[in-house]
């Protein structure tokens, strides 16, 4: 019994789909901003994302002046060629604490191409293992 070939696995085209999503994401950051927000009602802390040129910005800080809710912008950004930017960059606030993390898009995708790799290179091997043994002869 022959295993199915890598282009007919699930697997193998869900992890290409992120690929293409991430890769999508990167070249639409080097021309568009995006934005999420959100500040619950509760709390004066508000929590954000931002695609901005070549990286993600996650950002958490305690401002009064953003409205509360969820909030979504898109706007057109800084232009910039610089495609790969420095890996994660860490944001301090005056007290200490850490306020912002900016992580590159490049990192992202080695983050996940690195163990899908990995993922379908073991599932190769396994399966390429299992057809060789023998069938268990069950009394």
């Amino acid at each position: 019994m022959h295993s199915r070939p890598l282009h007919r696995w699930k697997s193998f085209w869900l992890g290409l789909l992120v690929l293409i999503f991430l890769g999508w994401a990167w070249a639409r950051s080097m021309h568009q901003t995006d934005d999420i927000s959100y500040k619950p009602s509760s709390s004066s802390i508000s929590w954000g994302a931002t695609i901005q040129p070549g990286t993600v910005f996650l950002a958490w800080v305690d401002d009064t002046s953003v409205p509360d809710g969820l909030n979504v912008s898109s706007f057109s950004g800084w232009k910039t060629n610089i495609w790969f930017k420095k890996a994660i960059v860490l944001q301090g606030a005056r007290t200490g604490g850490w306020q912002s993390i900016s992580i590159a898009h490049w990192f992202l995708i080695l983050l996940f191409l690195v163990p899908w790799a990995g993922f379908l290179f073991w599932r190769v091997r396994r399966m390429r293992r299992v057809g060789k043994m023998r069938p268990t002869v069950e009394d």
